[in-house]
Order: structure tokens, then C-alpha cells, then sequence
């Protein structure tokens, strides 16, 4: 399923940003959505939403997202910021993996399942290490199909 959704282009090591403004405005570019006003849209739901609650999961994961009507399918884009950035994550500790998923109204079925298997990829901190260890789009692709496959087997 990650692999339908998220591809080489919408991947980004090292993210550039400083602040997470910054690295959500790089990962929704990222994303590359027809019409500037959706990418729009999008960037400024999810800052909201971070104004609210921040989506830092935990152990430098951070899974932020946003369902609307102006998106049609299931979209995702990750990054890495080896150094970490301030997210205002649970345990707060800084943010090294973000994987961001923008998706339609209709799409609440994948929407939930991307995310929840995101959430369990990036819940293993040797599985962690080995991404942060990665420098290539491909690679990290690789690996997150593989650590896909083997836990759903």
C-alpha cells in the first residue's frame, strides 16, 4: 500500500527546513497536487492542525496529514532531518521522520490503513536507524516496501 501512495520523487533526505513550518511547507510541495489552491488548501489545514495538536508521534516520528474534499486519492510524502527539528512531539523529542499523507473525504478506508501502517513501520527504532543511515530516494523506498511486506505478511 505504501508503495502506491508515496514514490522517489516525494521523498526527501535530508529535508531542508529549520522549523516545522518550514519542513511541512517543503513535504506538501513535495507532494505535487494538481492546482496550487489544493497544495494551498493543504498547508494551511495542517498547520492549523499543528496549532491544535502536534502530530509528533513519539521516537522522532511525526505522521502529519489532512482529508478534504479538494484532494481525489491517497498522496504521501516523507522526509528526514538527521539533526531533528522541534515539532512539539509527544515525548518531546525532536522530529527526524516525517511521513505526510494528504487524502480525499472519500478515501477514509486507505486514508486509515496508510497511516496506521506508517505508524507501525516507524515505530521500531532499529528499523529507524537503518532509514537514517539512507541517503537515496530509492533506497529508503526500498525499505519501507520491505518493512511493509514483512509485517503483513
Amino acid at each position: 500500500m505504501i508503495a502506491e501512495i508515496l514514490n522517489e520523487q516525494r521523498i526527501r533526505i535530508p529535508l531542508q527546513g529549520s522549523t516545522k513550518e518550514e519542513v511541512l511547507v517543503e513535504l506538501v510541495d513535495l507532494l505535487k497536487l494538481p492546482g496550487d489552491n489544493s497544495q494551498q488548501q493543504i498547508l494551511r489545514k495542517s498547520l492549523e492542525r499543528e496549532g491544535r495538536m502536534s502530530t509528533g508521534i513519539g521516537k522522532g516520528v511525526a505522521l502529519p496529514r489532512y482529508r478534504g474534499k479538494d484532494v481525489t486519492g491517497i498522496w504521501a510524502a516523507f522526509g528526514i532531518k538527521p539533526e531533528g527539528i522541534n515539532f512539539h512531539a509527544l515525548d518531546g523529542n525532536p522530529v527526524r521522520f516525517l511521513f505526510f499523507i494528504a487524502a480525499g473525504e472519500k478515501e477514509e478506508e486507505g486514508y486509515v490503513e496508510a497511516l496506521s501502517r506508517m505508524a507501525r513501520i516507524l515505530n521500531q527504532e532499529d528499523f529507524l536507524d537503518h532509514l537514517l543511515r539512507e541517503k537515496s530516494p530509492e533506497k529508503i523506498l526500498a525499505l519501507l516496501r520491505q518493512e511493509e511486506e514483512e509485517l503483513w505478511k
